[in-house]
């Protein structure tokens, strides 16, 4: 079995034969000298030197109150296979034009359900006797994500979540409506909580990466909604009205360092709202 990578163009989670994606090993005759994978990202830790203390202060999450990474980097070396029907400069010309150092996204193969996104270029080409290599260089970014959002359909089931937990029941057509549980305040009702999510899964369900979800509105009477939001993890409090519509807000952000810290979020008004993005992970 030959381990391949496959290849989609930015912007597209599709990864199927139908959609425009290149495979190393069908489309490019490559296959790797070792089973392929990508570097973890790099750590960024802060610490102070304090003159006459032992040891460093470390003030990584002081700030930002959530850990952060560089990019991922490495290479990735491949054979050209004996059986391929290309001359050695014709692979060259197909990896060296397709990848030209523009932004990818790639998904290994015994990692299906999730993609990682960055730049690739073809780095070195070394001509044998019996074979030829090719090199890629990759930089990519921390977080891998995964290839549906918390709204999509899931082909199967990455998290391995025991029967009756499907990740859609707590993003999609969530219910609103004004007139019964109300909380946190007189009006709104609460339609997500982290908490209510097993704890074996929580931070799986949410993911390690901060992010902004975008929220669907759909009222019945298409006056919006007011949305209250808190994350605990943060120190977040937030509240808004907004417009139906798809709505990303920069100041509603999800994370999950902890499975203990709650991110909730309620509504006021009368319909449905979803919660999309995709989920991260290291």
């Amino acid at each position: 079995m030959y381990y391949a990578l496959t290849f989609a163009e930015t912007g597209s989670n599709r990864f199927g034969r139908d959609f425009g994606t290149v495979n190393t090993y069908d489309d490019w005759y490559l296959a790797p000298t070792e089973r392929p994978s990508f570097q973890p990202p790099s750590f960024d830790i802060q610490t102070i030197s304090v003159p006459g203390r032992d040891g460093l202060i470390d003030v990584t999450t002081s700030l930002k109150k959530y850990p952060t990474y560089g990019n991922r980097t490495g290479s990735l070396k491949f054979l050209i296979h004996p059986d391929s029907p290309y001359t050695w400069h014709e692979t060259y010309a197909k990896v060296s034009n397709y990848l030209n150092g523009q932004r990818k996204r790639v998904s290994l193969e015994d990692d299906p359900a999730y993609w990682y996104e960055g730049r690739f270029w073809l780095d070195k080409f070394e001509p044998g006797e019996h074979y030829s290599t090719i090199t890629i260089q990759y930089n990519l970014d921390p977080y891998k994500k995964s290839k549906w959002t918390t709204t999509e359909k899931w082909q199967w089931d990455p998290f391995n979540f025991e029967s009756g937990v499907i990740l859609r029941d707590f993003y999609l057509y969530l219910d609103v409506s004004s007139n019964d549980g109300l909380d946190p305040t007189d009006g709104y009702k609460q339609v997500f909580n982290s908490l209510n999510i097993d704890e074996r899964y929580r931070q799986e369900a949410i993911g390690r990466m901060t992010v902004c979800p975008k929220l669907t509105i759909r009222s019945h009477d298409e006056n919006g909604m007011d949305i209250w939001f808190e994350n605990d993890e943060l120190e977040l409090q937030y509240l808004t009205h907004m417009a139906d519509g798809d709505i990303t807000d920069p100041n509603i952000i999800f994370s999950m360092q902890h499975p203990t810290n709650g991110v909730r979020l309620a509504a006021k008004g009368w319909g449905q709202l979803s919660i999309d993005f995709y989920i991260g992970s290291l």
